[in-house]
C-alpha cells in the first residue's frame, strides 16, 4: 500500500488525463456521481477477492518494473530475458500451481481464441452486451480449440512417425 497523500495526488492527475475518455473504468460503465469503485467481491467472491487483489497488486508492480526497464529487458544481468519470457513465467507458474483443476494448455487455447473471437466481434458489434457475445460465440471457441487440439496433435504425431522428431 501507498501514502494515502501520495495515492489522493495519483487519483486527481489520472481523473484528469482520463475524464474526456467517455467511460467510468471500475463502475464497468456506471457513471454516477460520486461513486467509487468498490471492487469486485460480487463476482470473486469475498475471499476470492481479497486474495485477486493481491494478485492485481503483485501484477501491477512486476508490470510497472518491466515497463520502466524496457530498455534492460533482455540485455541486462539485471532483466536477462525478453518480456515474452516474464509474462509466460508468471501465467504458466500460477497456472501450474493449480494444475490439479485445469489443464495449462486447454486454458491457453480457450483463452487466446475467445478473446480473439470476442475482440473482432465487440468491433464488429461494439452495442452488444459482453453476456450476449460470449453466450454466443463460446461454442465456436470451444468447437475451434477442439479442432485445433486434434489438428496439432495429427502433425505432431506424423513427425514422430516419419522419424523427425
Amino acid at each position: 500500500m501507498g501514502d494515502e497523500a501520495d495515492i489522493g495526488v495519483l487519483r486527481e492527475f489520472l481523473e484528469e488525463k482520463l475524464k474526456d475518455i467517455p467511460h467510468c473504468y471500475g463502475e464497468h460503465g456506471d457513471c454516477g456521481i460520486g461513486k467509487e469503485y468498490k471492487g469486485e467481491a460480487n463476482d470473486w467472491g469475498t475471499k476470492g477477492w481479497e486474495k485477486g487483489v493481491s494478485l492485481l497488486e503483485f501484477g501491477s508492480e512486476l508490470a510497472l518494473e518491466l515497463v520502466e526497464n524496457k530498455d534492460k529487458l533482455g540485455i541486462s544481468d539485471e532483466y536477462k530475458k525478453n518480456v515474452m519470457f516474464y509474462a509466460d513465467r508468471y501465467t504458466h507458474l500460477f497456472l501450474n500451481q493449480i494444475s490439479s483443476l485445469l489443464d495449462e494448455v486447454d486454458f491457453y487455447l480457450m483463452e487466446g481464441v475467445g478473446r480473439l473471437a470476442y475482440r473482432i466481434a465487440k468491433d464488429r458489434r461494439p452495442s452488444v452486451s459482453d453476456n450476449k457475445i460470449l453466450s454466443t460465440i463460446n461454442p465456436i471457441v470451444k468447437s475451434i480449440v477442439e479442432q485445433t487440439k486434434r489438428k496439432i496433435r495429427e502433425e505432431v504425431e506424423a513427425l514422430v512417425m516419419e522419424g523427425k522428431l
